[in-house]
Parts: C-alpha cells; sequence; structure tokens
C-alpha cells in the first residue's frame, strides 16, 4: 500500500477547507467539464460507461449524488461533536471509481484518503485520480490496515448488495480498523425503499415505466410479499433477495434497518444517527466505535 503525502496533493484541500461549502460544491460539479477550475488540475471522470455501470448514473448527477452523501454525512457528525479534523484519516470502502471520497476532498487531505475497492476498475479509477490512495483489497477480511487506523470510513451503496454474513464479518473488520469514537457511515435498503418497490409494481401493472434495478427488483419480489419483508427488517431481521444472474450467491439485494445493527453490533458500535425518510437514495446509517 502506497502511501502519498505531498502538499501538491493536498492543495485542493488546502485550499477549499476554510472557504464556503458552497464553493467546493459548485466547482466540483464544474470540475465534470473543465479539467482547471481556480488554477488547479481537478480529477478527471472516467468513461460514462464505466461510471453507469457502477452506480447507474454518470459524470454530473454521480458527483451530486456524491456530495449530497457527505452532506449528509457531515451533518450527523457535526450532531456529534465529531466533525473532521486535520490529520484524520478517511477509508471509503468499496470506493469503485472513487465518486465518494472525492466528495470528501474539501473536509479530509487526499494523502489521507483511502479508496478500498476489490475489483480490477481499481485501476482505471487510479488513472483518474492520481491524488488519493487506491488501495486493491480482497472481497472479505482483513483490510491492509493496522487495528485503529481511521478516524472516519464510509461505504456507500455495498451493504444493499451483501448477505448478513457478509455484513457481519465487515463490521467486525470495520471496528478493528476505526479507532474508538470514529464514525462509519453506510448506506442501506430498508423500509422506504420497500413501500416504493409497492408503487413500483402497481406502476409496471399500469405499463408504465419504472427504472430499471427497480423492474428487476419487482421480477424477484412479489408485491404480496413485501409487507411480510418489511415487518421482519422493522423487528430487526435481515432480508435477502437471491439474483440468478448474478456471479455470486453472496451478491444481489439486502434489506435491513437500524434495529440489526442495534442488536448485532451493539458491542462494537452506537448508532448515532439514522435517515430513512427518503430525504437520500439510500438509507443512511451512522455508526460510533465504542
Amino acid at each position: 500500500m502506497t502511501l502519498l503525502v505531498d502538499d501538491k496533493i493536498d492543495a485542493i484541500h488546502n485550499f477549499y477547507k476554510d472557504r464556503p461549502v458552497s464553493e467546493w460544491r459548485s466547482d466540483l460539479v464544474k470540475s465534470v467539464t473543465e479539467t482547471q477550475v481556480r488554477g488547479f488540475s481537478f480529477p478527471s471522470f472516467p468513461d460514462p460507461e464505466l461510471q453507469r455501470h457502477l452506480q447507474g448514473a454518470p459524470n454530473e448527477l454521480a458527483i451530486r449524488g456524491a456530495l449530497h452523501f457527505r452532506e449528509k454525512c457531515l451533518e450527523i457528525a457535526a450532531q456529534c461533536g465529531r466533525p473532521p479534523k486535520e490529520g484524520d484519516a478517511l477509508i471509503d470502502f468499496g470506493a469503485g471509481w472513487g465518486r465518494i471520497c472525492r466528495a470528501f476532498m474539501r473536509d479530509f487531505a487526499a494523502s489521507r484518503i483511502y479508496a478500498v475497492e476489490p475489483y480490477d476498475f481499481i485501476i482505471e479509477a487510479r488513472k483518474h485520480n492520481a491524488m488519493i490512495n487506491f488501495v486493491k483489497s480482497d472481497p472479505h477480511p482483513p483490510l491492509l490496515f493496522k487495528d485503529g487506523f481511521a478516524d472516519f470510513l464510509v461505504s456507500y451503496s455495498i451493504f444493499t448488495h451483501l448477505t448478513e454474513a457478509r455484513l457481519r464479518e465487515w463490521i467486525v473488520e470495520f471496528a478493528r480498523v476505526v479507532k474508538p469514537g470514529g464514525l462509519v457511515f453506510l448506506t442501506i435498503l430498508g423500509t422506504h425503499f420497500l413501500k416504493g418497490m409497492i408503487d413500483a409494481h402497481h406502476a409496471l401493472e399500469k405499463g408504465e415505466t419504472v427504472d430499471f434495478w427497480r423492474k428487476l427488483i419487482a421480477e424477484r419480489l412479489p408485491r404480496n410479499d413485501i409487507p411480510a419483508v418489511i415487518d421482519k427488517i422493522e423487528k430487526g431481521g435481515f432480508f435477502f433477495l437471491p439474483d440468478p444472474r448474478a456471479n455470486t450467491s453472496d451478491y444481489a439485494e439486502a434489506f435491513v434497518t437500524a434495529r440489526w445493527f442495534e442488536a448485532n453490533a451493539a458491542h462494537l458500535f452506537d448508532v448515532v444517527g439514522y435517515i430513512a425518510d427518503g430525504s437520500t437514495a439510500q438509507d443512511i446509517i451512522a455508526l460510533r466505535r465504542r
């Protein structure tokens, strides 16, 4: 694992960290079409098809989604009295092409951001952002970090797809690599998404168009089964919806709420935030390391 420490690498962070966040949002969006913004060479963007493959929407929509996630995470961090401070380390677990951690380059020095990804498109991602540290991982723990390495860890749209066994093993690993008092932010699919799936079924029955992802889920999750799934996860259970088209049996769609974390991870983490009202594309759960 190569650690990058260089004033040039951290130049964007050093410039924007004390400037209004509105400038950061505007300029990061501007970097989709402009390689130079305020005299800085911003990271470029991968091929739009790679972006679509990884999260469904490319370029401006992708980076705006990352910025929205960042804002929600930092709101919770501020409420916990633990906003990022200079020198903090951030791990982006399942970073894909690095869009999520790119949004945090105002808040963390690029040399202290670690984008963790097990698949080979991390090589392509690295070509487009040489400022942050890209770390190739295995699909299973452990990560290549020492105990208590990170202050913050984010993971977007990863545990929306993995089995309960995989979630359990990674929660234990996150507890190892995150410092006591550190914060972990995960996105999950919960009750709001499932209620939206009922609406998706109604739309399909009327011959209306729904997005590709929900259409695929609707093919495997009958409308009449959804209330029972909602009841299960609201009681602290976990529901995994297999996909016969997936390359592996432990990757498809997973549904869970904060209740699961309270029941299964309380010895490692406190649940300190939970956004599940539809204001974000996926629910966000915030955990503080005990």
